[in-house]
């Protein structure tokens, strides 16, 4: 990577990457913007598909990802010390979704915040299972992401900033329906995430070099 890749990049016409922030504050940075591609991580809407949704009167927060240490970055300690300051609240629970070494510390840390009995540690599951465990959540909480519209989507807030991870989730927690969110996510999700729209592009996009080229 030192010395081979990056002379390949700058010198190819074109680089697909899923996210431009990312990709420039990368070590491609550097890349003149007319290089970049973005291409975001697709979506299966027919797999992932949203059925009707019944809330209740205790919202269902969903985090799914690694417990390991290359995947330390995903906040999840963050969350455990956000949802500690609304423990008085009855009106939530936590299902975390995943494994991995660093699974027993979070573990501790759900003992030592007195939330063993709001927060659920569901393990691995398999791929198949992963579409149904998302219907069943209102909430899905994932603390490093910043790539939800604010307000509209989902709720961005600073990372590492554990006060305002609570407030928003007091925010979601006081709302008395999601519906409006949820479903302008699925039509974010059509618009920007859908697979065979991906396809279309990069087909595009390949078809455009390679008349370019000749």
């Amino acid at each position: 990577r030192r010395c081979f890749l990056p002379t390949v990049i700058r010198k190819a016409r074109a680089v697909s990457v899923a996210s431009m922030s990312y990709a420039q504050t990368s070590w491609i940075g550097p890349l003149k913007k007319q290089q970049l591609v973005e291409l975001p991580f697709g979506v299966d809407l027919q797999r992932f598909r949203t059925d009707h949704h019944e809330e209740g009167s205790v919202r269902r927060l969903l985090f799914l990802g690694g417990l390991d240490r290359n995947h330390y970055f995903k906040g999840l300690t963050y969350a455990l010390n956000a949802l500690a300051q609304l423990s008085e609240r009855s009106d939530w629970v936590l299902y975390i979704v995943g494994d991995g070494d660093l699974r027993a510390g979070y573990e501790q840390d759900v003992q030592r915040l007195e939330l063993q009995d709001r927060v659920t540690f569901l393990g691995r599951v398999s791929d198949q299972d992963v579409p149904a465990i998302y219907r069943r959540s209102d909430v899905f909480l994932f603390p490093s992401t910043d790539r939800s519209e604010d307000g509209k989507t989902g709720w961005l807030v600073p990372p590492k900033q554990t006060h305002a991870l609570r407030d928003a989730i007091e925010d979601v927690l006081n709302k008395s329906s999601l519906a409006t969110e949820r479903n302008a996510a699925r039509r974010r999700a059509e618009r920007c995430y859908d697979w065979d729209r991906h396809m279309t592009t990069l087909e595009a996009q390949y078809e455009s070099l390679c008349a370019s080229s000749l």
